[in-house]
């Protein structure tokens, strides 16, 4: 899989002073002199991502791991 499949446009981060995460957005470079780029949020993930090395054998970070600790949960041993 491509590391830039978007062309055009550069993935960038801004950080949530809410839940502490580092919110994704794409900014899209235009030809247009007026308005040279343009910045909208990216569900992505990490694809498309070049700073991010990808390992689909090990699943996605656990970004939420310490939003669930937080509640009243129960850890199942395996899927179900």
């Amino acid at each position: 899989m491509t590391k830039k499949a978007f062309p055009n446009s550069n993935k960038t981060h801004e950080s949530s002073s809410l839940y502490g995460l580092d919110v994704p957005f794409r900014s899209i470079q235009l030809d247009d002199p007026d308005t040279p780029s343009f910045t909208s949020y990216d569900t992505s993930g990490q694809h498309g991502d070049s700073t991010k090395e990808t390992d689909y054998t090990q699943g996605i970070s656990p970004v939420r791991s310490s939003w669930i600790d937080k509640r009243d949960t129960q850890q199942l041993e395996k899927r179900s």
